[in-house]
């Protein structure tokens, strides 16, 4: 899961058994941050990469970015 609005992240707390210290990864969290579950096993993680990387580039789904990088191309 990733970012989420805070009804949802508690809506999904709730059906997907995530406990609320780990809500912080889905709620109100920077784009790249979220939540792996399988089974029993939840795993918060935290892959933000900088803007001026070029793996950013290759993961970036922002369209707003995406346009805009491209209308200067």
């Amino acid at each position: 899961m990733l970012k989420q609005a805070n009804v949802d992240s508690q809506e999904l707390s709730k059906v997907a058994g995530i406990p609320e210290a780990q809500l912080q990864y889905v709620s109100n969290c920077a784009s790249g941050m979220g939540i792996l579950k399988h089974g029993e096993t939840i795993i918060p993680f935290d892959a933000r990469v900088r803007k001026n990387n070029i793996i950013y580039d290759l993961f970036n789904t922002n369209i707003h970015e995406i346009r805009e990088k491209n209308n200067h191309v």
